[in-house]
């Protein structure tokens, strides 16, 4: 990655901040022990559905590794859920401090697709 595309990236997660589309890292559950999740929803802002249908496993595929099982293993904090019978890309708030990266990637994918987002506290 050169500069200019680390600087486009930086941007884009700068903005999505300011559009509530990002995790503070102070942020803090209201829940303690709980983990703040990030969801991604399928629809842009403006209501139209986001295509293909499959986009959080293709997300998620990306970032994904075969185990020695030889079976496909989503990575650590990014996640396809079924959330109100919508599909949805979750991903955790840890995810911005081990893999910032793969969070800032994730995160331009939904301010670039201008997709709605939402923080919720996990149920898990």
């Amino acid at each position: 990655m050169n500069e200019t595309e680390e600087a486009e990236i930086t941007t884009a997660v700068k903005k999505s901040s300011e559009t509530n589309a990002t995790i503070s890292k102070t942020s803090k559950s209201a829940f303690p022990g709980r983990k703040r999740i990030l969801i991604i929803e399928g629809v842009r802002k403006n209501g139209t559905k986001f295509r293909p249908s499959d986009w959080p496993e293709r997300i998620s595929s990306v970032f994904a590794e075969f185990g020695k099982d030889h079976r496909l293993h989503y990575a650590p904090g990014v996640s396809p859920r079924v959330v109100d019978g919508q599909k949805v890309l979750a991903v955790e708030s840890s995810l911005q401090q081990l893999r910032p990266t793969v969070f800032q990637s994730v995160m331009k994918f939904a301010h670039d697709n201008n997709l709605r987002t939402r923080e919720e506290d996990s149920q898990e």
